[in-house]
């Protein structure tokens, strides 16, 4: 008797947190105070809110609200005050067909001589969902729709090319060809994963540390 109802607190706990996430606010969908600079080398300081579905940042400074494409935009800062910390976005010019490039919108995760950068979007997905009796027993299972951030995750080298991270193992090497068995091995030591935020930065970051050693032995 307890178990089950153990197992009926549970389930309706889990579906509030499921309606609280629907409810939520995510950051491209919030004001934030930030400064945007753009390719005319003028600076704006006001509240940010940034689209990376149109590629365009808005800015609400002296009672005015203004919206600037990325086509206008170099770089911009927000604070972000869902994570505590500071953000940064650039505007870079991306391959999207074989011979035909445009300003992206892309947020800067680690910097060095390779940087990886991100795009966010907003998706939903279906979870099923049950409705249990006061005993226990399923009575019966619907669907919800719950939002969630999905990410894509892009390295850019030294030379400006722009490539897509698809996280997969093969790609990563390829892309840090370099020291691609120096890679290898620290992720293995630090049981690390491709697919994981964290631990790109963290790979990305010992890579750079690698290329960096090396050109202050070459100077």
């Amino acid at each position: 008797m307890i178990n089950k109802l153990l197992l009926f607190v549970f389930f309706f706990s889990f579906n509030l947190c499921l309606q609280a996430q629907s409810n939520r606010q995510f950051p491209s969908e919030m004001w934030h105070l930030g400064e945007l600079v753009l390719l005319n080398g003028d600076t704006l300081a006001g509240a940010l809110k940034y689209d990376f579905g149109n590629d365009a940042v808005l800015i609400n400074a002296e009672n005015r609200i203004r919206t600037f494409s990325s086509r206008k935009i170099l770089y911009f800062e927000i604070y972000d005050s869902t994570v505590e910390d500071y953000r940064e976005f650039f505007s870079i010019p991306y391959r999207v067909r074989s011979n035909y490039k445009i300003p992206v919108l892309f947020e800067v995760l680690h910097e060095g001589p390779l940087t990886l950068m991100s795009r966010e979007e907003i998706v939903q997905e279906t979870l099923p969902q049950y409705n249990y009796g006061y005993y226990g027993y399923n009575q019966n299972t619907y669907y919800s729709t719950q939002r969630k951030l999905s990410y894509d995750y892009y390295y850019l080298d030294i030379k400006g090319k722009v490539m897509f991270f698809d996280f997969k193992k093969k790609t990563l090497l390829h892309i840090m060809r370099r020291y691609s068995n120096e890679i290898k091995r620290f992720v293995k030591d630090n049981r690390l994963k491709y697919n994981d935020r964290n631990d790109l930065i963290r790979i990305t970051d010992y890579y750079n540390e690698l290329a960096s050693g090396d050109k202050k032995a070459k100077s």
